[in-house]
């Protein structure tokens, strides 16, 4: 199954963003994405008891010294907000122009998914 497709808020200084109102829950069992252009971020509520590990995946076109590199994790300690990105196109997104997320848990996990700016 596919992952489930986050819709990317704008952020400006005129608007603001309501995180809390617009966060929805990570999916654990098909993880998520967004339409990546490069300048999206992800931002991770994890209000549950244990440490959410993020898996950032890496697209078919990611490359370093001719090899295929390992998906990097991020560690989002119980109670704790972390934001990520930007995520480069050419290193995370897939064919569809997504970047894909996975996590080794979401109880009490929201995620968010933003572009400055807009």
């Amino acid at each position: 199954m596919s992952a489930t497709l986050l819709t990317v808020f704008p952020s400006s200084h005129v608007s603001g963003l309501d995180i809390t109102a617009n966060a929805v829950a990570a999916d654990g069992a098909n993880g998520n994405a967004f339409v990546n252009s490069g300048g999206q971020s992800l931002i991770i509520i994890n209000a549950g008891a244990s440490p959410c590990v993020v898996t950032k995946v890496y697209g078919p076109g990611a490359s370093f010294d001719g090899t295929t590199p390992t998906n990097p994790t991020v560690t989002v300690p119980a109670g704790h907000t972390m934001e990520l990105g930007p995520f480069p196109p050419g290193l995370y997104s897939d064919v569809n122009g997504r970047a894909n997320f996975t996590f080794n848990q979401v109880v009490s996990v929201t995620l968010l998914a933003r572009i400055l700016g807009s």
